[in-house]
């Protein structure tokens, strides 16, 4: 169906997640250094990119919690969205969670921010709590988590 890959963030990667990522996040964009710290940081910290053919497409970047991973980031090139590759891209997380033990997957999203909030219950995700002022703008996010 599709041609694409999952693999491993690597340096070589980052213009184009940086691309992704300034078109994705508006106040919030992780600088190119926070990238490349999050790659060398491996210990505690996964960074994927989702290939087709050759061009990255996506990423998702999750902090590795005792059993639990975090899913800090996942974005998808704005010009491949709704497509099914957010859903490849967190299919390929939950198997690997799976493969390391871990049991569950949390995030937190921005109560304003509807398709992500809708794309994440369609993966299986339940509104588990309300954070209040949980971003540095004062909005609240909803605390989210799914079993593995």
């Amino acid at each position: 169906m599709f041609n694409t890959k999952i693999q491993k963030m690597s340096e070589s990667n980052l213009d184009k997640v940086m691309q992704i990522e300034n078109a994705c996040f508006t106040g919030e964009v992780w600088t190119k250094e926070s990238f490349k710290q999050d790659i060398v940081n491996a210990e505690h910290r996964l960074c994927f990119v989702l290939i087709e053919k050759t061009t990255v497409i996506g990423y998702a970047v999750l902090d590795i919690l005792d059993e639990e991973y975090d899913l800090l980031k996942i974005a998808i090139d704005i010009s491949k969205r709704r497509q099914g590759f957010a859903t490849i891209l967190f299919n390929y997380i939950k198997a690997n969670a799976k493969i390391q033990g871990i049991n569950k997957i949390s995030l937190l999203v921005r109560q304003s921010n509807t398709e992500a909030k809708n794309l994440y219950i369609k993966l299986g995700f339940k509104e588990i709590a309300l954070r209040k002022h949980a971003y540095p703008d004062g909005e609240h996010g909803i605390f989210m988590c799914t079993n593995v």
